[in-house]
Order: structure tokens, then C-alpha cells, then sequence
């Protein structure tokens, strides 16, 4: 599917992973040489602080991969919820694909209700994907 889009259409990879040394980014930029598409994450050996600009947005920021003792649970307000959309609009997101195999079943459950809840149906499920597609 994303590997046909004509245009340039931006994913945003659930959990967001920056890091990448230990973390999903990695296979997030190998997954990228398949479909083509702009991926919001991905990562370089130094970081610099403006790639990290993404995590100003508190949707964004809940939905980030936990590593180097980052073992906060995920939690989703009622507000964090209303505010994801335009989240997602601000970073000009237009697919998100949560990775259901970099993450505890209970994870990949609250995220998909989550995801689910602002995005409602997704395109495309299997064993280790999620797609949804924004309406933009």
C-alpha cells in the first residue's frame, strides 16, 4: 500500500523510537528503503536536539518507545486524546503504523485502542502491524 503512493505521504512508527541503538528505529529506516515514504523518527549516532522537537507534542511524546530505564506506563487522558489530531496535523503525519512485535501484548492493546480512538478503522492488520490512514 505505501510502497504505491505517488506522493510523499509521512508515517509516524509506533512506539517512536529517536535512538535507535536499542530501540525499533533501526528497523523503522529499513522498512523506509521498502515503502519510500518520510518517516518521523528514524536516528544518527549523535541526536542533535532539534530531532527531538517531535516530543513537544504531548500525543507524540505518550506514544514514544521506553528505553534507558524510560519505564513510564503509557497513559492517555481524555485531553491528551482530543489534542492527538492535531498532533498528528501539526507534524503533517499521514499514515501510523503501530508495530504490535516491538511491544508487550498489553502495550499493543492500549496503543491500538488508542490510535483506534483517534483514527478509528485501520487500512490494514496482521500478526505485526497496524496501518491507519489520516484523512487529510
Amino acid at each position: 500500500i505505501l510502497a504505491q503512493q505517488e506522493t510523499e505521504s509521512p508515517i509516524l512508527d509506533v512506539p517512536v523510537d529517536l535512538y535507535g541503538a536499542q530501540g525499533p528505529a533501526g528497523s523503522y529506516m529499513l522498512y523506509q528503503t521498502v515503502h519510500q515514504q518520510p518517516i518521523v523518527g528514524g536516528y544518527i549516532s549523535r541526536t542533535p536536539p532539534s530531532a527531538l522537537s517531535i516530543f513537544e507534542y504531548p500525543f507524540i511524546h505518550q506514544l514514544r518507545a521506553r528505553l534507558y530505564n524510560d519505564h513510564e506506563p503509557y497513559a492517555f487522558s481524555s485531553e491528551l486524546i482530543a489534542a492527538a489530531e492535531s498532533d498528528l496535523e501539526a507534524l503533517g503525519i499521514h499514515y501510523v503504523i503501530l508495530h504490535k512485535d516491538a511491544l508487550s501484548e498489553q502495550e499493543a492493546v492500549l496503543l491500538y485502542d488508542v490510535i483506534y480512538e483517534v483514527l478509528a478503522d485501520p487500512i490494514h492488520e496482521d500478526q505485526y502491524i497496524v496501518v491507519w490512514e489520516r484523512d487529510l
